[in-house]
C-alpha cells in the first residue's frame, strides 16, 4: 500500500484489538468453566488445559468451529456421554467423548443439566449393551448345550462309554 495510514486507521485498529481481547477473554473464561465442570462431573482431577500449539503457560489460539471446541485437557481421561448433536442437516444422538472437545453451543447455553443427563444416559446405554451381550452369550451357550445333547443322543451305549459320557 503506497498511501500512508491515518491516525483514524490506527485508532480503529487499537479499538478493534481491545474489543477482540475482551471478547476472547470472556470466551476463555467460559471454556475454563465448562472444562472444570466436566472434570468435576466425572470426579476427575484437571491439571491443565490448552489449545494445540500453545506456548508454555498459555492457552493458545482458540480451536473451535460451529460444531465443537477442541481444547487439550490433562490428564487425559475417557469422559463419555450420550449427546444430541447435529450431523449435516440431521440431529443425531450418540456417544460423545468430552475428552476430545465439547459442543460449541455450550458456550452460549446452560449445559450442566445436559451434561449430568448425558452421563446418566451413557451409563444406562452401557448397562443395556452389557445385558444384550450377556443374553447373546446365554443363547449361544444354550445352543451349544443343545447341540452337545443332540450329539450324545446319536451315540450308541458303547460309543458313550468309550468317550466317558454317561
Amino acid at each position: 500500500m503506497d498511501k500512508p495510514l491515518t491516525a483514524e486507521d490506527l485508532k480503529a485498529y487499537e479499538e478493534a484489538r481491545k474489543t477482540l481481547g475482551k471478547a476472547e477473554g470472556k470466551i476463555i473464561d467460559r471454556i475454563d468453566y465448562i472444562i472444570k465442570t466436566i472434570f468435576k462431573a466425572f470426579k476427575k482431577r484437571l491439571s491443565c488445559w490448552y489449545f494445540y500449539g500453545a506456548a508454555e503457560g498459555e492457552v493458545g489460539e482458540i480451536a473451535m468451529d460451529d460444531f465443537d471446541v477442541r481444547p487439550t485437557m490433562e490428564p487425559y481421561h475417557d469422559m463419555l456421554i450420550m449427546l444430541e448433536y447435529k450431523e449435516g442437516k440431521k440431529m443425531k444422538k450418540g456417544e460423545w467423548g468430552l475428552q476430545d472437545g465439547f459442543p460449541t453451543r455450550w458456550l452460549t447455553e446452560d449445559f450442566e443439566e445436559e451434561l449430568q443427563q448425558g452421563i446418566a444416559e451413557y451409563k444406562a446405554h452401557k448397562e443395556e449393551e452389557k445385558a444384550k451381550e450377556k443374553e447373546k452369550q446365554e443363547v449361544k451357550e444354550k445352543e451349544k448345550q443343545e447341540l452337545i445333547e443332540s450329539a450324545k443322543g446319536k451315540l450308541s451305549a458303547k460309543e458313550r462309554r468309550a468317550l466317558g459320557i454317561k
